[in-house]
């Protein structure tokens, strides 16, 4: 465009949209530049009759709004389009897409369907059409400089503009939609390069670059690292062998790794920094003496950095059996379990039981064997975890709480399974305070029938009672049953649970209260009266109203003793 305006310099710009339309269309101004963009603005040239596309866009419809500026109402002469178009570039690929979009629209608006396919550009096309044309330059050992006839190019401009019309003319809507610009980017002059083991280097230069991350701020960590994985002497000696480092482990009390594996590490490290000349600072024990100090009361930053550098300077490299056997130990532990793994197996072992490896597997998305192995592991040195106690204690109180509710399963399966219709039979002990009830007798039968179906210690117990209520004829109209939440239901299925609980404890209490006097009154009967000395008994006397019938002295004592034990 400076080469324009320095040439011309009667031209208009689309700044002040209208006061420059009503300019153009009054002076004598040769050009009036304007972005395709802008092609919907309302902008009626009526004194322009030649259109030049400068840069083609990707969208036809915006280069059709531009050449519409100008056959506007008001327009007496005939307009003439120009496209500038570079040939053997990605311009041509465009022109080649805007005309299959044109065409595609075209059909789609006089058949009245909806065009499905996809006609989007995918990363193998648009690096075709930034390939196209590559090779002709790069073999081509003229000046790309053309010095053709005006005439000339404008012809060659028509044929290539027709033969574009005409290729996509007689294609139909199906094949549009399944149509390429190319039939393979790795086509070129009809030959197919695809199965080629080795590409030329013609049009491999244009492959975009791989991207690098580049460090925005300084890393004095980083530094020192790179320098001290260098060896002394590599500038003079060329680039030494880079020395891997071991991978660095960070034991944390719930992995359970064993001393021999801590110390077998820490060998290797010292190993490793000894290698690569590793010296400590004293920044590396504590910004400041008052911080490290009270850390270690007993020892300076300097006296610590004495003992840890004697360390890297005595280290010995572990032999090969060492290697082999810090391996072993390595796969013996739990190195990959995090912290979040081992809250999730304490939740899951309070949940299902520190036996139900199966169900703890599943919670964890572990395999069956790992979980064994780590519960073995953990009943043996539970005491080494931080804080154990809390997590022993979970686990045992959701281990009662389980059993109980195992207890509470087997009464009520020994009650339903006892009668023949529940839901007529099923007799239900209701504490004394039961005269704020609002569930029916047969509303609690059916509660206590369904969890016996499901279980007490199925998950989501109470919406699948809920379920069963919904599907049940009994309560087609029952509005209050039908109405409770899954939490309500929770709520009565614990209280019933509740009372079976305490029917199970009076009759096993009324049972031993019988057995108890039935041994008290065999005791008594086996006595010899004839053995036992006549006294006076307190609880009786011999006034006219309460007189005992004259009796032998010992057949009046064992009547009084009778008495009593009746009594009792």
């Amino acid at each position: 465009m400076n080469i324009v305006e320095s040439m011309v310099r009667r031209l208009m710009r689309i700044e002040s949209r209208l006061s420059m339309i009503i300019m153009h269309q009054i002076q004598r101004k040769f050009i009036f530049l304007l972005t395709t963009r802008a092609g919907g603005l309302g902008i009626n040239l009526t004194t322009a009759d030649i259109v030049i596309l400068y840069d083609s866009d990707w969208n036809p419809q915006a280069d059709l709004q531009a050449m519409d500026r100008a056959h506007r109402i008001g327009q007496k002469k005939q307009v003439q389009v120009f496209r500038f178009v570079t040939e053997n570039a990605i311009e041509e690929k465009v022109m080649d897409r805007a005309a299959q979009k044109l065409r595609l629209d075209q059909l789609v608006i006089q058949q009245g369907r909806q065009a499905t396919g996809n006609i989007g550009n995918s990363a193998d096309d648009l690096l075709g059409m930034i390939q196209h044309g590559a090779k002709a330059v790069f073999e081509s050992n003229k000046s790309t400089m053309l010095h053709d006839d005006i005439d000339a190019i404008l012809a060659r401009g028509r044929e290539k503009t027709a033969s574009l019309n005409a290729k996509f003319n007689k294609l139909g809507l199906d094949d549009l939609q399944n149509f390429t610009s190319d039939a393979s980017v790795y086509e070129w002059n009809g030959q197919n390069f695809a199965k080629r083991e080795h590409e030329e280097a013609g049009l491999t230069w244009i492959h975009p670059t791989k991207r690098e991350r580049k460090e925005q701020t300084y890393s004095i960590d980083n530094y020192y690292k790179d320098v001290l994985k260098a060896p002394a002497g590599q500038g003079k000696q060329g680039p030494a062998t880079k020395i891997k480092q071991p991978k660095v482990y960070h034991p944390q009390d719930h992995q359970f790794f064993s001393p021999e594996l801590i110390d077998l590490l820490e060998r290797e490290q010292l190993a490793y920094k000894k290698e690569v000349g590793y010296v400590y600072s004293v920044d590396d024990f504590g910004d400041s003496e008052e911080e490290f100090s009270s850390e270690d009361e007993d020892m300076s930053r300097e006296e610590r950095l004495k003992i840890e550098q004697k360390k890297i300077k005595d280290a010995v490299p572990l032999t090969e059996e060492e290697h082999t056997r810090k391996e072993e130990l390595v796969d013996e532990s739990f190195h990959t379990w995090s912290r979040r793994d081992f809250t999730n197996y304490i939740h899951s072992c309070a949940k299902y039981g520190r036996h139900s490896y199966k169900q703890i597997a599943e919670a964890l998305g572990k395999d069956v064997t790992e979980i064994e192995r780590y519960t073995k592991k953990f009943w043996e040195r539970y005491k080494e975890i931080e804080g154990y106690e809390k997590y022993i204690a979970q686990i045992e109180a959701s281990e009662k709480k389980v059993a109980k509710l195992h207890i509470q399963q087997s009464l009520l399966a020994s009650k339903i399974e006892a009668l023949d219709d529940p839901l007529e039979d099923l007799k239900i002990q209701y504490p004394p305070n039961n005269s704020k009830r609002v569930y029916s007798k047969l509303e609690d039968r059916f509660i206590m029938f369904c969890v016996h179906k499901h279980g007490l210690l199925s998950e989501r117990l109470g919406e699948k009672i809920k379920q069963d209520i919904a599907e049940s004829d009994l309560f087609r109209f029952d509005w209050y049953i039908n109405s409770r939440t899954p939490q309500e239901i929770s709520r009565r299925v614990n209280t019933l649970m509740l009372a079976l609980a305490k029917e199970s404890d009076g009759a096993s209490g009324s049972k031993r209260k019988t057995k108890q006097l039935n041994g008290a009154s065999t005791r008594q009967s086996s006595v010899d009266p004839s053995t036992v000395e006549a006294t006076p008994d307190p609880t009786f006397s011999e006034s006219p109203n309460n007189k005992a019938k004259k009796r032998p002295n010992g057949e009046a004592e064992v009547e009084t003793r009778t008495v009593k034990v009746e009594n009792d």
